[in-house]
């Protein structure tokens, strides 16, 4: 198991916020990468959490994609997403990886699996480093055990919006 105290997550139920939260705290901090993945009027988006540059993430019919039940991700959307997310590991001066959302595709080993389990690698080596990383509740115990991680942050939407201290988690 990998001890990793500097990795926060933010898991509370579907539609709770957590998304909104991250936004909320990125407006405060400059020294931010990765991904988010909020909802837009035409669907779910991924928006580069550095840049703020925005992309669809849903699949357009024909294209090569990811399927999560009733959802179709694009897989050239993931490869963009997941190239902002290499550049800013190799960049110095950045503290906080952010991403949102680990799920059902991460289990599967798709996704963002490879680029997590890299940055999990990294963030062992590089004290300054942070991982911030939206997991649902009901996948929680999944993603700790699929990652091999044994202490970790986790905290609530209500909480990490009143600026609250994550709760240590310890898995023997």
């Amino acid at each position: 198991m990998r001890t990793m105290n500097r990795i926060v997550v933010l898991s509370d139920e579907i539609n709770s916020g957590k998304t909104t939260a991250i936004l909320k705290w990125k407006e405060q901090v400059s020294n931010v990468f990765g991904v988010l993945s909020p909802k837009d009027i035409g669907g779910r988006i991924f928006e580069d959490a550095k840049t703020g540059e925005k992309w669809p993430m849903e699949a357009r019919e024909q294209e090569s994609a990811f399927e999560v039940g009733r959802y179709k991700f694009s897989r050239l959307a993931f490869e963009k997403a997941i190239d902002s997310i290499s550049k800013g590991l190799n960049q110095s001066g950045l503290r906080f990886v952010v991403f949102d959302e680990i799920g059902p595709l991460e289990m599967r080993n798709s996704g963002f699996h490879s680029i997590l389990s890299e940055s999990l690698a990294i963030i062992l080596k590089d004290p300054e480093l942070q991982l911030l990383v939206v997991v649902r509740k009901s996948m929680l115990i999944e993603f700790i055990d699929k990652y091999q991680i044994s202490d970790c942050k986790v905290i609530s939407v209500i909480d990490f919006l009143r600026g609250l201290p994550p709760h240590q988690i310890n898995i023997s």
